[in-house]
């Protein structure tokens, strides 16, 4: 019985760092065509979305039927719930993407981003795609301790960014 909770949360876990690829594939083609004014790259994101969307509902699908069926306590609990809540997330930064794919697409010929905050644009694209591969990494690995090195050495490059983004535009 434990060995199949522990194959069923494996698989979950597969799933989702697959997904994390996908997730970090978007954010990076969706820059790309904000940043170039490609409509075809935007296409490409805005397709896309609905295999992020169809690993988000196969996810979660497999933790509630886990839940169900095998009813886990304390930290296996605690596991199936956290992977519920990133597949959440992940499926958002996919929304995000086709949003940002489709203001690109929005704009072509012209270029969406204009030249006083491109280098900002990229800096906050880099660490959104960082972020993922580090999820992904993380997930797929099952490394803890690489999580809390990622947590102590953590640049916030958020609140840096939408200030500069607030200066340009102002």
């Amino acid at each position: 019985m434990r060995e199949a909770f522990h194959d069923q949360l494996d698989s979950i876990f597969v799933d989702l760092a697959a997904m994390c690829g996908q997730v970090e594939t978007a954010v990076n083609r969706a820059t790309a065509s904000l940043l170039t004014g490609d409509a075809a790259i935007a296409e490409e994101v805005i397709s896309a979305d609905r295999a992020i969307d169809a690993v988000r509902e196969k996810v979660e699908d497999n933790a509630f039927a886990l839940l169900s069926l095998q009813q886990p306590v304390a930290g296996d609990l605690r596991v199936v719930v956290s992977a519920l809540r990133m597949v959440s997330e992940l499926e958002r930064m996919g929304d995000l993407s086709v949003h940002v794919a489709k203001i690109a697409r929005l704009r072509v010929p012209n270029i969406a981003v204009p030249e006083s905050i491109r280098d900002t644009m990229v800096k906050m694209a880099e660490t959104a795609e960082d972020m993922v591969s580090r999820v992904k990494s993380i997930i797929a690995d099952r490394d803890v301790e690489a999580r809390d090195r990622a947590r102590s050495r953590r640049r916030d490059h958020g609140p840096a960014a939408s200030q500069e983004l607030r200066r340009a535009a102002g």
